[in-house]
């Protein structure tokens, strides 16, 4: 279950013809295919403005970043 800002970022991310892969931690897993193919993804981490990453969440951020992925924290 998304709450309304993830879905607001799920609306964001499909308009921009990212298919989505609920995971969790980060919260999504956006990604772009031709023919089957993955051409593009990102990782999303959805925040309200008073929220801020967890300890949890910092570490999968580095550990994405440093494995060449793309990931983004969303503020909504």
């Amino acid at each position: 279950m998304v709450n309304h800002r993830e879905k607001q970022i799920l609306k964001k991310y499909e308009k921009k013809g990212y298919k989505t892969v609920r995971c969790g931690c980060p919260d999504f897993l956006f990604i772009k295919t031709n023919n089957g193919e993955i051409i593009e993804s990102i990782f999303v981490e959805v925040k309200s403005p008073q929220d801020h990453l967890s300890y949890e969440q910092y570490i999968w951020k580095l550990v994405l970043e440093q494995g060449g992925f793309k990931y983004k924290v969303e503020v909504i």
